[in-house]
């Protein structure tokens, strides 16, 4: 129909008007359709939250292990009433003494703070990757703007912000560069829930055998943070944050870079991916994406473990005063210690993680 037509435009419930939805996908520059996800990012939010309980529920004995370790001879181990010879001094060592003085439940203390934090903390870091990874996108459909020369990957020809993220046209620096700003958002949430964490684990040290008359009682999740935050603020509540933020920022660049990489590289070899079904390669690329974060990350975190953990004023500037007074008191061998637990969660945890993560996104989008 004309413009200039003179025959009387139909009613939009008239069947003879042209219906104003369609089933064809619109179509982009380079001639792949143009679909609009705006519910992508709120499934990589959900996923990340099965995802995050996934890993606290694998992991959490592995972790109060080498938190304990961490922080043996700090202040808060210090007051434990039990002579220094009788401290567990191995991984082993202190399992056996948990199952004996605290009984299996004892693995799992201090596992509220993560579990009630995982699902929000985790929702979120996988959020921030998904954007990210958008930024990647956005920042290759314009770099040539700016810089002419700049070479630009398949994926800058979609539109970043309403089409699905297809991570194996994305460079494995952009993929760093994702992982660094997913780290971005969620550090106001794990400092403080870090820090409760760490409390609540290292309390039940006060207490074993025939100290445990004497100790004081132990203190619920609540009980633990209504006394921080009488005794130090608001300030103490967020204690080791700006630790956790240095730790995180190139450890989630490395995280999910070491991901991508071995899962690209399995996928890549026909004798691997037929060796390795795809579920398997998930879990092999989370559980070697966590060894090799956690290799790079672990001084940093021993450094907050001790921050988190000490007396208020003891560590005015924060990381640089317990770097240095472990260097002059302990010697620098103490950064790593903790490291055998570490390593031992690094893999399950991992492994669940991005097997929850994969699995929920793949359910997410059969039921789109």
């Amino acid at each position: 129909m004309q413009p200039n037509s003179t025959e009387p435009i139909p009613a939009l419930s008239d069947p003879r008007a042209p219906a104003l939805t369609t089933t064809e996908p619109l179509v982009v520059a380079d001639g792949t359709p143009h679909t609009a996800t705006p519910s992508a990012a709120w499934k990589a939010f959900f996923a990340g939250g099965v995802g995050g309980m996934s890993l606290i529920l694998a992991g959490h004995p592995f972790d109060l292990l080498k938190v304990r370790l961490q922080t043996a001879g700090s202040h808060a181990s210090t007051n434990l009433n039990t002579t220094t010879a009788s401290r567990p001094t191995s991984a082993l060592q202190l399992c056996r003494h948990i199952l004996v003085h605290e009984g299996p439940r004892g693995l799992y203390r201090g596992v509220m703070p993560p579990v009630l934090g995982a699902t929000p903390i985790n929702a979120l870091a996988f959020w921030s990757y998904d954007f990210g990874l958008r930024c990647m996108r956005w920042w290759d459909q314009h770099s040539q703007k700016w810089f002419p020369t700049a070479s630009v990957s398949p994926a800058a020809t979609r539109p970043a912000w309403t089409t699905p993220i297809d991570k194996d046209v994305l460079t494995l620096s952009q993929i760093a560069g994702a992982g660094a700003i997913s780290a971005i958002f969620p550090v106001l949430l794990i400092g403080p829930a870090e820090r409760l964490k760490i409390l609540l684990q290292v309390q039940p040290m006060a207490t074993p055998g025939a100290v445990a008359k004497t100790a004081a009682p132990h203190l619920s999740l609540w009980q633990l943070a209504h006394r921080v935050y009488r005794q130090e603020g608001l300030r103490g509540v967020f204690r080791g944050t700006m630790a956790t933020f240095v730790r995180d920022i190139p450890g989630c660049a490395i995280y999910f870079t070491t991901y991508e990489a071995v899962r690209r590289y399995v996928s890549q070899h026909t004798t691997l991916s037929w060796m390795i079904p795809t579920p398997l390669t998930v879990m092999l690329a989370g559980g070697i994406a966590g060894i090799v974060d956690w290799t790079f990350t672990m001084p940093i975190d021993t450094l907050k473990s001790r921050l988190q953990t000490a007396a208020p004023g003891q560590y005015p500037r924060g990381i640089r005063d317990v770097a240095v007074h472990l260097a002059r008191t302990e010697g620098l061998c103490v950064l790593y210690r903790g490291v055998g637990p570490a390593m031992l969660r690094a893999f399950p945890a991992n492994a669940a993680c991005f097997a929850g993560y994969e699995a929920t996104m793949s359910l997410l989008h059969l039921v789109d």
